[in-house]
C-alpha cells in the first residue's frame, strides 16, 4: 500500500489506501451529500478494468508459439524469469494463472513490508517515550523506506535484465 494525501472541504488528511482507489475516494469525498444513484455511473467508470486480468499486460509476459507462458517479468526483482527455472505462485485472476512476482520475490516483498510497518510503529513509540527526538523522524522514516524498497537479488542468480527472445 501507498500512503496518499487526500483533501476534502475540511482540510488535508492522510490515509493509507491503494493508489488505484484514490480517484474513487476523491469522487466520494466530493459528493458526500449526493445519493448513490446520482454518482453510480461515475463510480463505475472509475472502476472499469483498463487492461483486464489484474493489469498483467502482454509486455510483462513472454509466450512460445503454442501460447504457453515461458517468462514473466518479476515485479519484485525487475528481471525476466523463466517459469521453468523459477517458481511462481498461482493467481486465478491473472490471465497467465501465475503471480506477477516469483515466490522468492513475494517472500522478500512481504517481509520488507512487514518489517517497515514494525519499524514505523516502533519509531512512533520511541518518539512518544522520548528515546527519539521529533527532529529525527524524517531521517529515520527515510531509512525505513529505503530498506522497504531495496531489491534483494535472487540467491540463485536466475533471471535477466534483458527481455529474452520468444521460443
Amino acid at each position: 500500500m501507498q500512503s496518499v494525501l487526500l483533501t476534502n472541504n475540511i482540510g488535508k488528511y492522510t490515509m493509507s489506501t491503494k493508489k488505484a482507489f484514490v480517484p474513487l475516494i476523491e469522487l466520494l469525498e466530493a459528493n458526500k451529500d449526493k445519493k448513490v444513484s446520482e454518482i453510480l455511473d461515475q463510480a463505475k467508470a472509475l472502476t472499469d478494468a483498463k487492461t483486464g486480468g489484474g493489469g498483467r499486460s502482454a509486455d510483462n509476459v513472454l509466450r512460445n508459439d503454442k501460447g504457453e507462458v515461458t517468462h514473466i517479468f518479476c515485479y519484485y526483482h525487475k528481471m525476466w524469469e523463466s517459469v521453468t527455472d523459477v517458481e511462481f505462485g498461482k493467481k486465478a485472476s491473472s490471465p497467465t494463472g501465475l503471480s506477477n512476482m516469483c515466490k522468492e520475490g513475494t517472500a522478500s516483498w512481504t517481509k520488507q513490508q512487514r518489517d517497515a510497518k514494525t519499524a514505523r510503529d516502533k519509531l512512533l513509540k520511541d518518539v512518544a517515550a522520548g528515546e527519539v527526538k521529533p527532529s529525527e523522524i524524517g531521517t529515520r522514516t527515510e531509512e525505513i523506506e529505503k530498506a522497504r524498497q531495496e531489491i534483494i537479488p535472487r540467491k540463485d542468480k536466475k533471471g535477466t535484465k534483458n527481455k529474452p527472445k520468444t521460443a
